[in-house]
């Protein structure tokens, strides 16, 4: 086997181990009583995607909005029921004591597999907005930075 077709297959094999492990992420506390928790990424059976499940809970005093997600830079398509949101739309807004559960089949945020490398997997990138301010919040998989 030459050098070359062993590093794409090894990569195939990396990125698809990567995936279908745990695929776990630390919790993380963005402010004011924002919670994104369960963080994990995981392969859709023959559908070329990757699943970003989490849940984002709002228990603070303002109101938030989740505007998007991004995996290693490919935007997410997060679809809602079974009607994609408009990503230069408004985002999905979250009241107190609300949250947003991505791990039902009426919540599903989903990256083209293809688009991602297993570097990507190290961390995702989910933007909110707290009372008018954008906030990003990097979830990485060893830490969570804000």
């Amino acid at each position: 086997m030459t050098a070359k077709k062993f590093v794409i297959i090894a990569g195939m094999l990396l990125l698809g181990d990567a995936v279908q492990a745990a695929g776990s992420f630390p919790d993380a506390k963005v402010s004011d009583g924002i919670d994104i928790t369960n963080v994990t990424v995981r392969r859709m059976d023959n559908q070329g995607q990757l699943r970003v499940s989490f849940t984002l809970e709002n228990s603070g005093t303002q109101p938030a909005r989740l505007n998007g997600l991004t995996v290693g830079g490919t935007v997410s398509t997060i679809v809602v029921g079974e009607n994609p949101l408009d990503p230069s739309g408004p985002g999905l807004l979250m009241q107190y004591d609300e949250e947003l559960d991505f791990s039902t089949s009426h919540l599903v945020a989903t990256v083209p597999a293809n688009e991602i490398t297993p570097e990507d997997l190290d961390h995702i990138l989910v933007e909110m907005e707290i009372d008018g301010i954008t906030a990003p919040v990097l979830v990485h998989r060893g830490r969570t930075l804000e």
